[in-house]
């Protein structure tokens, strides 16, 4: 991700298309992310999926933040297979890193995501994306005023 460009082509699980932006491009912020392992890992080099806890994953047919995933879950794999959470871990990483599409799908590690995160923090139905559409268009960013 680190090395990601807007321009660059990146898959989004059907086919590549063009990044045209970054909802977060930050090479020095330490956060912790979710690190998800699942039955479609052949090898122990293959990487599970490491995101933050309030991105979107495509889980059991529906884009939730990724702190609702847990083992026994199916994630939608790259090419539109599935395969099983085995194992959630967390680890603390630097860099965060959301490149945007058109489709607002990427494939990372083989797990297709969404560009987008969640709204509220901790209420995994109240999301950006509703039935995997982008409610409020994929190519205008609106500003978005949040209280508690």
């Amino acid at each position: 991700m680190e090395n990601l460009l807007v321009g660059d082509k990146i898959f989004n699980g059907h086919n590549y298309e063009t990044i045209y932006g970054f909802a977060h491009l930050d090479k020095t912020t330490s956060r912790e992310f979710l690190k998800v392992y699942h039955s479609s890992m052949a090898y122990d080099e293959d990487a599970p999926l490491e995101v933050t806890a309030d991105h979107l994953v495509k889980v059991n047919g529906k884009y939730v933040p990724a702190n609702s995933i847990t083992v026994g879950d199916t994630l939608e794999m790259a090419h539109g297979d599935v395969a099983t959470v085995t194992k959630v871990a967390t680890v603390t990483k630097v860099g965060l890193y959301a490149p945007l599409t058109s489709s607002g799908s990427l494939v990372v590690n083989n797990v297709k995501v969404s560009a987008y995160v969640s709204l509220q923090e901790g209420v995994p139905g109240n999301v950006l994306l509703q039935g995997g559409s982008n409610i409020l268009g994929q190519h205008t960013f609106i500003p978005v005023s949040y209280t508690h």
